[in-house]
């Protein structure tokens, strides 16, 4: 279905256009879009028009959504600034909806031969919107200018981060303990105490492991 919770084809690319002037963004759409292409086409095992067709919607999506930020919110992306997280999310959803039409009306039937409706589409929708945000905020945050010179780091950090990774794998792990919430009081302490750039670890570390776990068929 071309939904992930973790979708590197669109997630990275954004991140990295709303970082990179305008033009290198051909450049970066391009090594985004072949990537793509080659993943579907090894891991997937799709034929190349459908890679192709993936690749391209994908492009549709994280182009969107940064060329209307970089319209409205200037060269740079201001990841604390709440009028430049309000376009972000709305330029972003916009775009990831119409990628999800796309995709369930022109992929969808390339690999199925069926459409799906209305209902179907909106079901996935959340999906492809959430997902293009999983990594591109974390990657944002690392990159913000006040990034590291405003960080604490220190030996707390890598503490807080190994704690951070137990808890994790204690929850997505083969323990299975299904306590999701002990995660946000850590987050919440390396946003507060590390700032952006502690934020920015925290949720890699989460994103990242869960992922791996989940995909592993572990965990709750």
């Amino acid at each position: 279905d071309g939904n992930s919770s973790l979708w590197l084809a669109t997630g990275v690319p954004l991140a990295a256009l709303l970082r990179r002037p305008g033009r290198e963004w051909p450049v970066l759409v391009i090594a985004s879009m072949v990537g793509n292409i080659a993943a579907s086409l090894y891991s997937m095992n799709e034929t190349l028009p459908l890679a192709m067709s993936r690749a391209g919607t994908n492009a549709f999506e994280y182009c969107a959504s940064a060329w209307v930020v970089r319209r409205r919110c200037g060269p740079y992306f201001d990841l604390t600034a709440p009028r430049h997280l309000a376009w972000l999310a709305g330029a972003a959803s916009v775009a990831s909806l119409l990628k999800v039409v796309i995709n369930f009306t022109l992929i969808h039937s390339l690999r199925f031969q069926t459409v799906l409706g209305p209902a179907e589409i909106i079901t996935w929708a959340p999906t492809a919107i959430s997902g293009l945000f999983v990594l591109s905020l974390p990657l944002l945050a690392l990159t913000s200018r006040s990034a590291v010179p405003e960080a604490r780091v220190d030996l707390g950090l890598l503490i807080i981060l190994l704690l951070l990774a137990g808890e994790v794998a204690l929850i997505f792990g083969p323990i299975a303990f299904p306590a999701v919430y002990i995660v946000m009081p850590v987050m919440m302490i390396l946003g507060w105490r590390h700032g952006l750039l502690g934020a920015g670890l925290g949720a890699l570390v989460t994103v990242t492991l869960s992922i791996g776990l989940t995909w592993a068929d572990f965990g709750i």
